[in-house]
């Protein structure tokens, strides 16, 4: 169960650092990110989704925006930050 747990947890981050990667080129190719919303459509894995989402209930959080609070970290620590 913890191997799992943490297997999970590393998916997320790849994936967060994809997202992060992917920004960082919208940016340098002057596609303005900050300023507007964007609907996206992700696939993640189900089981890690509905806990994640059920801690962000329970913390009163937007799943979206903790998204987009761990882009922006993986941002800064790559020197890109706002």
């Amino acid at each position: 169960m913890e191997e799992n747990k943490k297997h999970n947890r590393s998916k997320l981050h790849g994936f967060l650092m994809f997202v992060g990667l992917f920004i960082f080129l919208l940016q340098s190719a002057g596609i303005q990110t900050q300023q507007t919303s964007k609907n996206i459509t992700l696939k993640v894995n189900s089981e890690l989704y509905d806990k994640y989402r059920e801690i962000c209930k329970k913390e009163g959080w937007i799943v979206s925006r903790q998204f987009e609070k761990l882009m922006e970290e993986e941002m800064k620590k790559r020197g890109r930050g706002k």
